[in-house]
């Protein structure tokens, strides 16, 4: 059974958000149906195949993790010109195609700041008699404002069909961490994750990324001095700084000049540099984190975490009270305090993939089928 699915996706800081839906995307494709991304920030390279058709729209972004304002690629307020160019952008693609469902990546129960977009697409897309569902991660963040719980659970009642949640309930379920009413279908799909490359010979090395926003400058630079100190000195170090890190960090890095370290600015190749690695040093996103245990890596795992935004916190602690990762918390956060997380997590069992639903991506697939299909 295959489907003719259309995305809708607007990371505002990190990158997460649109790899995990090009991972959907992709699935689609590979069962025998059709994808389209709208994607409201810029598109990350090497994450939709090329069966998986991108509608770029105009930028908007966040320009840091308060999330408290939105604009444009240049940084400015986003204008009444910019959203009315998405729209017609938005109405151009719902024109130009027929479609069995509408997936909305986060919102209702995030992206409020997009809502005058998003729901003119969701009656846009009703009336067209499209199937309506929205895609959240594991851990979605839940408002302070209890209004804000009930304006989800109406939009959700009024609009939507069903909720596909990419997570493993074996982990935490959805009503552990949103308090709201949900009063549509909710699905777990399993995590969603890149098929993991076989691992060739044996581990050597360490891999530590900041993850796809702009905060990885503190946790690469405790890794540098941990580095510095004499940790794991004899195996190559891999330092990902991420595509949103400030424009100086990897020249920093390679200041260093320390041998057997590399600096990238970002790879697309982590799956396998995370499958050959003794050790991965991350912060909590969903990608990084799924990926690291997926490939059966020893992790340290040091969640970004600013007020409001519990989300890698909450990942880490359930992940290392499952016995996946180690977890150190951002306050504590330093050179020696980093190496001891590292020395626990080398004299621990490495984490056992088959304790997770994995196949999030092909089950997402198969339940949009299903979902499109009216069964």
């Amino acid at each position: 059974m295959s489907v003719r699915a259309l995305f809708h996706v607007n990371h505002l800081w990190g990158v997460g958000h649109f790899t995990r839906t090009a991972a959907i995307a992709n699935a689609v494709v590979d069962a025998g149906g059709a994808a389209t991304i709208i994607a409201g920030n810029k598109p990350v390279s090497g994450r939709a195949q090329d069966g998986v058709a991108v509608v770029a729209l105009p930028v908007i972004r966040a320009p840091d993790p308060t999330y408290a304002r939105l604009v444009d690629t240049e940084g400015a307020a986003v204008s009444g010109d910019l959203w009315d160019e998405r729209r017609r952008l938005i109405d151009a693609t719902l024109a130009g195609g027929r479609w069995d469902v509408l997936v909305t990546e986060t919102f209702p129960f995030g992206r409020r700041k997009l809502a005058r977009e998003l729901l003119h697409l969701v009656g846009a897309a009703k009336e067209r008699g499209m199937t309506i569902v929205s895609s959240i991660r594991d851990l979605p963040t839940a408002p302070a404002d209890p209004r804000r719980l009930d304006e989800c659970a109406a939009r959700l009642h009024q609009h939507y069909d069903a909720v596909l949640v990419h997570g493993d309930p074996a982990v935490v379920g959805l009503q552990d961490v949103w308090p709201g009413e949900i009063p549509v279908p909710t699905l777990m799909s399993g995590y969603v994750v890149d098929a993991v490359p076989p691992m060739a010979g044996e581990r050597r090395g360490v891999v530590v990324t900041g993850g796809g926003g702009g905060d990885s400058a503190a946790l690469l630079g405790a890794a540098l001095d941990a580095r510095m100190t004499g940790l794991l000195a004899d195996e190559p170090w891999t330092f990902i700084a991420g595509p949103l890190a400030p424009e100086d960090l990897p020249a920093v890095l390679r200041d260093a000049r320390l041998p057997g370290v590399t600096v990238l600015g970002h790879a697309e190749d982590l799956p396998f540099r995370l499958t050959a690695a003794r050790l991965a040093i991350s912060r909590g996103g969903y990608n990084t984190v799924i990926e690291s245990v997926a490939a059966a890596t020893r992790t340290v795992v040091v969640p970004f975490a600013p007020e409001g935004e519990p989300e890698q916190a909450l990942r880490a602690q359930h992940f290392a009270a499952a016995r996946l990762v180690q977890h150190l918390p951002e306050e504590r956060l330093s050179a020696a305090a980093l190496a001891e997380a590292c020395t626990a997590a080398l004299a621990a069992p490495p984490p056992d993939p088959s304790l997770l639903q994995l196949d999030g991506a092909a089950q997402s697939a198969s339940l949009l089928a299903r979902l499109g299909s009216g069964v």
